[in-house]
């Protein structure tokens, strides 16, 4: 979704909340979002200022991701603006 989401926000910005690690895991919050300029999921590009947060937890093995598990809270994105 990185790819998708450096596409669909020409200037995404990512901050990150909080971050721990356990053993071979990795779990961050984080906000993302910017000016909706491009294709993300189904949602044609808006042009309006968007964000949502996602928690993800990463496990990681000789200093590479091999597992990747990604929750992310839309509904504030989703929801149009109020005409």
């Amino acid at each position: 979704m990185d790819s998708d989401l450096i596409a669909a926000f020409d200037d995404l910005a990512i901050r990150v909340f909080d971050q721990l690690a356990e053993g071979d895991k990795v779990a961050t919050r984080r906000l993302s979002g910017g000016h909706h300029t491009g294709q993300f999921l189904d949602y044609p590009p808006t042009g309006r200022s968007a964000s949502f947060t996602a928690t993800t937890v990463d496990r990681i093995e000789v200093g590479k991701i091999i597992d990747h598990w990604s929750g992310a809270g839309f509904t504030a994105f989703l929801q149009k603006p109020a005409a």
